[in-house]
């Protein structure tokens, strides 16, 4: 699996460092479990409003790409040969388990 890392995110990446974008990622990952949280509460709730629930899912979008773009950040900051090969593991460990749940 080839996922390119621009230019740009790399230069971003090279002038926070891994400790302020670790610390980035907390941060947007908090963010994308409380759109999350929104979400689900925009379409559970009594008086279902489908323009709410539209905001709420564009808002998880933005979310979940803040998130992947501070993880491709780190990505290319660890090595992005040896993450890939830990995605590779745990994707092949995981079809594995879905194999067993349907024997």
């Amino acid at each position: 699996m080839k996922i390119k890392t621009g230019k740009k995110l790399k230069a971003i990446a090279e002038h926070y460092g891994i400790q302020k974008q670790v610390g980035m990622l907390c941060e947007e990952s908090a963010e994308f479990i409380q759109a999350v949280n929104k979400y689900y509460r925009a379409i559970n709730t009594i008086h279902y409003d489908s323009q709410e629930e539209k905001h709420r899912y564009n808002n998880l979008k933005e979310e979940l790409a803040d998130v992947i773009v501070v993880a491709l950040q780190l990505r290319y900051l660890f090595g992005e040969e040896e993450i890939d090969r830990i995605i590779r593991k745990k994707i092949k460990r995981q079809i594995r388990r879905i194999a067993d749940e349907r024997e």
